[in-house]
């Protein structure tokens, strides 16, 4: 009788292990099936959202031929982006350009800007300038900051605090949050030089 109990104890062990290992394939098996349904949703997801930013590239392309300014300005910013085509900094330099000499001040700020990174041709801070320059005038924040930036650095070959302050408060007058360190570091160095003149310890700038 003792053996007909543990015999009956054993196969009901196995029956048990047997039906946790069955309940965990299954598991294992639902796991995969809706994995594979969210990459398959993703995956149609992806398709349809780089179908649509394809043919809003295409329509771009077709209204940039009007000429307008916002029109070019939006394939260059499509070409920046890579979004309804390759990335192209160079491409997108040409439409910022062509935006940025009728006057559109967020192109003349992104020409600057990849004149400036080298990430279309040569790096050349002087050109940089001028595109910053003519954005800023304009009355854009962010490139009255890059214009501050590129006098306070020295790199256009000599530092020049007073339009670096210039530039830099107009930024900061705008509420642009990063001009307002920027702005404090040039008035420290403004203060640290008149300090150094005072004193007879200045060196050139």
């Amino acid at each position: 009788m003792f053996n007909a109990a543990m015999s009956r104890l054993v196969s009901e062990k196995r029956y048990y292990a047997g039906e946790c290992v069955l309940k965990r394939e299954m598991l294992t098996l639902g796991a995969k099936i809706i994995l594979l349904f969210v990459c398959i949703v993703h995956s149609a997801a992806a398709y349809e959202g780089d179908y649509i930013w394809e043919e809003r590239f295409k329509a771009a392309l077709i209204k940039s031929h009007s000429g307008l300014a916002n029109d070019q300005y939006s394939v260059g910013t499509l070409y920046f982006l890579g979004r309804g085509t390759e990335i192209d900094h160079v491409k997108a330099l040409h439409w910022f350009s062509l935006a940025g000499d009728q006057g559109h001040r967020k192109a003349a700020y992104k020409a600057g800007y990849l004149h400036l990174r080298g990430e279309a041709l040569a790096h050349s801070s002087w050109t940089a300038l001028q595109w910053f320059r003519q954005s800023a005038q304009a009355g854009y924040a962010p490139a009255q900051y890059e214009l501050g930036r590129l006098f306070m650095s020295g790199s256009l070959g000599k530092r020049d605090n007073a339009r670096a302050l210039m530039w830099m408060g107009k930024a900061r007058a705008a509420h642009f949050a990063p001009a307002e360190e920027a702005f404090e570091q040039i008035v420290n160095q403004i203060i640290k030089i008149e300090g150094e003149i005072a004193s007879g310890s200045a060196e050139p700038h």
